[in-house]
């Protein structure tokens, strides 16, 4: 389980300097490092997220960036919706669909992925944000998020920014705790289908907190553009790798 500790530090790195790329980085990694499924994957990497995250907000409670108004506002959308739709592809795993779940959810995570990539180089998603409203992008972000596990840094981040008013650091502190609960009601969705690897969840968070010092170092002294490269570099490889092995499959 070595190479999942490392995996796990590698994503607590990720998650706390960027806000962006957690879940489209974690569910190819978990697919591919581990040997998960795609469901499984989303479910597992969901309650990674959400442990690590609790250790990260504590970080970045510290610097007192964090916004708990807007935070609150994006989620008493974004978790009712959440949590519907992973209960509801957790119904259709256990019900005998899982090679179409896993195969929609494979696509649906390369999807997202190059989302991500569009949205950290251009301002397309901040302008449809912007034009949709806080409402909207929080229940879209919801949705993404209970059928994939992806999609709350790619929306949230965004929507932080533009329709929240948000300077990038602050909106990324903020993004955290609004991560933790995403991930917490997808884990609570599908978990209860009996799709989550804890023994995968354990080795990851534990290489996940070990990284935390050099995480929280790095988003203290990182310049911006730095951490969009690393990030960026680090999820068109997961989408490349996951779509060559879906592609092969």
């Amino acid at each position: 389980m070595i190479e999942v500790v490392i995996l796990g530090a590698l994503l607590g790195i990720v998650i706390t300097i960027s806000g962006v790329g957690a879940g489209v980085v974690t569910t190819p990694a978990l697919i591919v490092v581990a040997g998960l499924d795609p469901l499984s994957a989303v479910a597992t990497g969901a309650l990674f997220s959400a442990v690590l995250k609790v250790a990260i907000s504590a970080q970045h409670l510290r610097t007192r960036m964090m916004s708990w108004m807007d935070a609150w506002t994006f989620l008493r959308i974004s978790v009712p919706v959440t949590v519907v739709i992973a209960l509801a592809t957790g119904s259709l795993y256990a019900r005998g669909f899982s090679n179409l779940v896993n195969q929609v959810t494979t696509w649906a995570v390369i999807g997202c992925g190059m989302v991500a990539l569009a949205s950290l180089y251009s301002a397309w998603v901040g302008i449809w944000i912007e034009r949709a409203g806080r409402s909207v992008a929080a229940a879209v972000t919801g949705i993404f998020v209970g059928s994939t596990g992806v999609g709350g840094g790619i929306f949230v981040v965004p929507a932080l920014v533009r329709a929240h008013g948000l300077d990038v650091k602050r909106a990324v502190a903020t993004s955290i705790p609004i991560g933790l609960a995403l991930s917490f009601a997808v884990s609570i969705g599908l978990s209860s289908n009996g799709v989550t690897d804890f023994t995968v969840v354990w080795w990851a968070v534990l290489g996940g907190v070990l990284s935390l010092p050099l995480a929280g170092w790095l988003f203290r002294i990182m310049p911006a553009h730095v951490v969009k490269l690393a990030t960026s570099s680090l999820i068109l490889v997961s989408i490349l790798t996951l779509a060559i092995r879906a592609a092969s499959a």
